[in-house]
């Protein structure tokens, strides 16, 4: 079993000083909002609180490689899901390029997200980053899963599965958990709870008017 962190970073690190404006944004197609509903009492004084500066060990699973000879099947592939690990903002930068919404982000703001998400699962193989997903909360009311990403040589090997069990297992004593997914992911997603909203997402772009980066610290 992993370690379970005891609470909220209460602040995070700045990043070292870099001039460069903001690229242009880009336009977004509509995505559907998400929610799942948890009770307060569920598994309460069970729940996992987050602490992104406190190290936790590598978790490894199984998963065996299908349409191969049973000699290669019984050489099972082993991925390293980690939410302590630390994540290389090149290597992510490298993971949401082959996205079409987070094309534009470079290693500088991919550092201060990281730096500012209260959990981050990163899934590596061997030293490769394969998959990644954060989350951003209150630790109570409300949390929001986002940039849920996997490698294309690594889709369809059950990798966000377990990525979205870990997820929900750490969020059990948040209210609601919310997340943006394109229309044809709902299913996926309803597999873990989740409905779509009946109201509409707003949603306000600051991305083309956004000071540089190092004009936050």
């Amino acid at each position: 079993m992993d370690t379970v962190p005891n609470s909220l970073p209460s602040s995070a690190p700045s990043l070292s000083s870099t001039s460069r404006a903001k690229r242009a944004s880009h336009r977004l197609a509509p995505r559907p909002t998400l929610c799942v509903s948890v009770p307060l009492w569920q598994n309460y004084f069970d729940a996992i609180a987050l602490d992104s500066q406190r190290e936790c060990p590598r978790l490894r699973y199984d998963y065996q490689i299908p349409n191969m000879g049973k000699k290669e099947r019984d050489m099972p592939t082993r991925y390293i899901y980690s939410f302590g690990e630390p994540i290389n903002p090149e290597d992510l930068h490298r993971l949401l390029q082959q996205t079409d919404w987070a094309q534009k982000r470079d290693p500088l703001d991919i550092q201060y997200m990281l730096d500012h998400s209260q959990l981050t699962l990163g899934v590596w193989d061997e030293e490769r980053l394969i998959a990644f997903a954060r989350v951003i909360t209150d630790d109570h009311y409300r949390a929001l899963i986002d940039d849920v990403v996997v490698d294309g040589d690594y889709r369809g090997r059950g990798i966000a599965t377990q990525m979205l069990e870990k997820m929900l297992k750490r969020l059990e004593h948040i209210e609601q958990v919310m997340l943006d997914c394109d229309l044809e992911l709902v299913p996926f997603y309803a597999r873990f709870g989740f409905s779509q909203k009946e109201c509409a997402a707003m949603l306000r772009d600051n991305r083309h008017n956004l000071p540089a980066t190092t004009d936050l610290e």
